[in-house]
């Protein structure tokens, strides 16, 4: 039997757990309100999202704004794809990278690849 079960059985969820399960069943409510993580850990979970959805470039502008207001840098960022790197693959990072270079207004070193 696993933790939750036996949690479960003894009507001993704790109140993450009971919050969990309401998401698992399709109940958002429980995720209204802040989240509880600092700032930047919220806007690299941010950035990770946009990574994996191949978020547009609109949606880059406005993340990288964020992330700049709660004072991430660019060294974080880049700790951010490679974090989602083996999950996510290649191509969603390069993309990502190629969108992060357009919205910061960096450009692209071709002479590397």
């Amino acid at each position: 039997m696993k933790r939750g079960e036996v949690l479960a059985l003894a009507g001993r969820r704790t109140e993450a757990e009971e919050r969990l399960c309401a998401v698992a069943g399709g109940d958002l409510r429980p995720l209204e309100g802040p989240a509880n993580l600092d700032r930047q850990t919220h806007e690299l979970v941010q950035i990770a999202a946009l990574v994996a959805l191949d978020g547009p470039l609109v949606s880059w502008v406005a993340q990288l704004d964020a992330a700049d207001e709660a004072q991430l840098d660019l060294e974080q960022v880049l700790g951010a794809l490679a974090a989602v790197a083996p999950i996510v693959g290649t191509l969603r990072v390069v993309s990502a990278g190629a969108r992060i270079v357009r919205a910061t207004g960096l450009t692209e070193d071709t002479s590397s690849a």
